[in-house]
């Protein structure tokens, strides 16, 4: 190709590429809310769905607005509380022992009673304990194994006068040793067979079933058998 035409051929292209109509753009294509759903899964995780927390589920709450304490058994020589009083109750025993909030700790008072069927009216106070750091339950250890304990939940003030909140339930540990219980006999299981044995003529060979009748009846009162010479019917 000559040069001329190379000019020629390369000023056509420029001329074209001006004034050339302008080209409409090309619209996207627009997808729908699904095959959005759809396209995003390929590369993310799935949501997954919010969960309802059942009632019976949910978080249980601090206090119930009890005033009550309950007492367990741990073994036989700890027991364990655990208590609730509330603000208005705290404030109706300050106010009735007249002292106010001054001098007053929190305080465990353990009483042994007679037995669990015991109302607490022979209830015999042991100790003290004063509650800190605003504890709602104690592990408490008492002296004696298989005994019956009840605790009161008060105020102390600096007098050792107690103002009792509220008083537990009566526990009774268990035993830590082995029982003192002594059976005044015991039957050998061993030494009855061993008799019976013996009064069946178990430990002689070639008796015959006549043999064997009249061993039993010299050991056993006559009465127990039929008379001689009598046979039984049928």
């Amino acid at each position: 190709m000559s040069k001329k035409k190379l000019l020629s051929h390369l000023w056509g292209r420029v001329n074209h590429d001006i004034f050339a109509p302008p080209q409409k753009p090309i619209s996207p294509v627009v997808q729908s809310t699904e095959e959005q759903k759809v396209e995003q899964s390929k590369y993310s995780p799935p949501e997954k769905p919010e969960e309802s927390i059942p009632p019976e589920f949910q978080e249980l709450p601090m206090n119930y607005g009890d005033n009550r304490i309950v007492l367990m058994v741990r073994d036989p020589h700890w027991i364990f509380a655990y208590w609730e009083i509330t603000a208005a109750r705290l404030m109706e025993v300050q106010i009735s022992s007249g002292t106010g909030d001054q001098g007053l700790e929190m305080a465990l008072r353990v009483y042994q009673i007679a037995g669990p069927a015991d109302d607490g009216r022979k209830a015999r106070r042991m100790f003290d304990i004063e509650i800190t750091d605003g504890s709602n339950n104690w592990h408490i250890n008492v002296p004696a194994s298989n005994r019956s304990y009840c605790v009161e939940i008060g105020l102390l003030d600096d007098q050792e006068r107690f103002s009792p909140l509220a008083r537990s339930n009566v526990v009774t540990t268990p035993r830590a040793g082995i029982s003192d219980v002594q059976d005044e006999s015991w039957m050998s299981v061993g030494d009855e067979c061993a008799r019976m044995y013996d009064l069946s003529e178990g430990r002689e060979q070639g008796n015959s079933s006549r043999d064997l009748q009249k061993k039993p009846e010299k050991l056993l009162p006559h009465s127990q058998f039929p008379e001689a010479g009598v046979e039984g019917t049928t």
